[in-house]
């Protein structure tokens, strides 16, 4: 149904009316999306309060969020060191071949200088629900009958079974580190603890001669699989309040140096990625997405489309709705 009303509503922006006049369709488009809010039973509030969990609220709040880079702590000099010092090391990939190689045959053939990002995301998420359990009550032999609120329960087997309602309270700290651009968690830890970093634009496709790999996961999608990893074990009867405090939401980017040798004579090839930061040499790919496209600060940092739906009935046509028509181009 939400798709359908969806349709149905970009199909009328189609007109010349609106084509012709922002400002109209950026008003009718608020409208809109002020009465599909209006229509939800869920409310939402995008600032953290005092006020006693409502039904059906939903609350989201973000504390430090911003896009940095570490500085390298390691030249390229000293990475060519570390590759040309394990190169011996590539010998283990190329011997899964039928022949081994010797050293002087695996040659440095392409280097590179590049700033990797990931997500780094520290927060709170709760809960508050009803849900409903049976539970066995055991009688002593002289009880024929008891009387819970205003029922009365009989029972010949000295044993009453009844379903009861409890309202519950459940929150998680979360802090995890994604790779932006695969979207699988990674242990970043050292490159933070020890790298200095300070504050990136990404406008431009490279910094200080490193290039910089596009980010191809939005923070929509962090929020998106921390809240359904976080209410997929529990098993409500009713939804009365949700919260995601989201203190701490950054992208980094972290140097690295890229090292390709090849077997000569053999057109193998392995590719060693260095560190900039801790030095850790790990295998690497060949050839790094070329693609300039990058995403602005405001798309990357954007929680509501994807994020919203699963959590606010309505919220994901109100956040498509304003991606849609109030960032067109005039």
């Amino acid at each position: 149904m939400a798709s359908l009303a969806l349709k149905n509503i970009l199909s009328l922006f189609e007109h010349e009316v609106f084509s012709k006049h922002a400002e109209l369709r950026a008003r009718v488009a608020s409208s809109i999306i002020e009465l599909l809010r209006e229509q939800c039973n869920t409310r939402f509030f995008t600032t953290s309060g005092s006020e006693d969990a409502e039904q059906g609220t939903c609350r989201l709040t973000t504390g430090e969020t911003g896009v940095y880079a570490f500085e390298p702590l390691i030249s390229p000099e000293q990475a060519q060191q570390i590759a040309e010092e394990n190169k011996k090391g590539s010998i283990g990939f190329f011997s899964r071949l039928i022949y081994r190689p010797k050293p002087e045959e695996i040659q440095l053939i392409f280097c590179e200088q590049r700033l990797h990002p990931f997500w780094q995301i520290e927060c709170e998420a709760s809960l508050d629900y009803l849900r409903s359990r049976p539970l066995s009550l055991d009688l002593e032999d002289q009880v024929c009958e008891i009387k819970i609120g205003d029922q009365v329960f009989k029972s010949a087997k000295k044993r009453v079974d009844i379903t009861v309602e409890e309202r519950c309270h459940a929150k998680q700290l979360i802090s995890r580190s994604v790779d932006a651009t695969t979207g699988m968690q990674a242990d970043f830890s050292a490159t933070i603890e020890r790298g200095k970093a300070r504050a990136l634009i990404i406008e431009k496709p490279d910094k200080d001669g490193f290039r910089i790999i596009p980010a191809r996961i939005r923070a929509s999608i962090l929020v998106r699989d921390i809240i359904f990893e976080f209410m997929k074990p529990i098993k409500a009867l009713e939804i009365i309040a949700q919260g995601l405090n989201i203190s701490k939401l950054n992208l980094y980017y972290r140097p690295v140096y890229a090292f390709e040798f090849n077997w000569v004579g053999r057109d193998q090839k392995v590719t060693f990625e260095i560190d900039g930061v801790t030095g850790r040499l790990s295998e690497g790919h060949s050839a790094a997405d070329k693609s300039s496209e990058t995403l602005s600060e405001a798309n990357l940092f954007d929680i509501g489309a994807d994020a919203l739906g699963l959590i606010i009935p309505g919220g994901e046509i109100a956040a498509k709705l304003a991606a849609a028509f109030l960032g067109k181009k005039k």
